[in-house]
């Protein structure tokens, strides 16, 4: 797939050509709770796969300066790569006209890292973890080539405001719902949204990642969304959203 299939297939998917700055980009794939309220989608082999929801993380990733991922992540997806494929990666060069890789930013507060997992093995990437855990992680992983950042506040937040203070200031946030929900609490730090949502039956227990915001908790924090397509697929019916927050609301601290 060239540029030209992937500008369209994202303008069809949501009405714009996303060629602009995304600030802080969470992306996030929810279904209904047994409760019947929004929960996020535990990855694993029987979650309801959504071969669109797959692009949308591809296209967030392609958009991005650095990744944000968790330790929590790297333990759970031992195989995950965090590259968007070949087609994503030739429109980011010629389309956005980002030519360097995107850096990989890892918020742990422990020291309890996988260290066999391929993330290391690729260049540009960043630990940001606790004062007290980063002289150990430095000494393990250091010697790899890996960036370890003892964060005064090793939250999310920290480690967002470390981003930005290097020169990152696309960011794509791939985190559990107790992490990246704590970016929707005010001052609200994320600037878009893109949100696949399953909407078939209530997933069961083990499929629930935990809660994600309802609806009117996005529109009063977001607004509403800027676009909404829904798609059936092999697992079912499929609603892909996205939101850009509002000038005027508060921005990121």
């Amino acid at each position: 797939m060239s540029s030209a299939p992937v500008s369209g297939r994202i303008e069809e998917l949501w009405s714009a050509d996303l060629t602009g700055r995304c600030g802080v980009l969470h992306v996030t794939a929810v279904g209904r709770a047994t409760d019947g309220g929004a929960t996020v989608i535990r990855i694993g082999p029987e979650s309801p796969a959504s071969e669109t929801d797959f692009f949308a993380l591809s296209v967030a990733r392609a958009r991005s300066d650095a990744i944000v991922t968790t330790g929590s992540i790297l333990r759970a997806e031992l195989a995950v790569s965090h590259d968007p494929g070949p087609a994503l990666t030739e429109w980011r060069g010629s389309v956005l006209g980002k030519t360097k890789q995107p850096m990989l930013a890892i918020l742990t507060r422990g020291t309890g890292l996988p260290e066999a997992h391929p993330v290391f093995e690729r260049p540009n990437v960043l630990i940001g973890t606790s004062v007290e855990s980063a002289p150990e992680l430095e000494a393990r992983l250091g010697p790899r080539g890996v960036a370890v950042v003892g964060l005064a506040d090793s939250s999310l937040r920290g480690l967002l405001r470390e981003l930005a203070r290097r020169g990152l200031p696309d960011i794509c946030v791939e985190a559990g719902p107790s992490t990246a929900g704590s970016l929707y609490d005010a001052p609200v730090v994320v600037d878009e949204l893109l949100l696949s949502v399953y909407e078939e039956a209530p997933l069961p227990p083990a499929l629930d990642a935990g809660p994600f915001l309802s609806s009117a908790a996005l529109a009063e924090r977001l607004g509403p969304p800027v676009s909404a397509v829904s798609r059936r697929e092999a697992s079912g019916l499929w609603q892909f959203r996205r939101f850009c927050r509002s000038r005027g609301r508060t921005r990121r601290s």
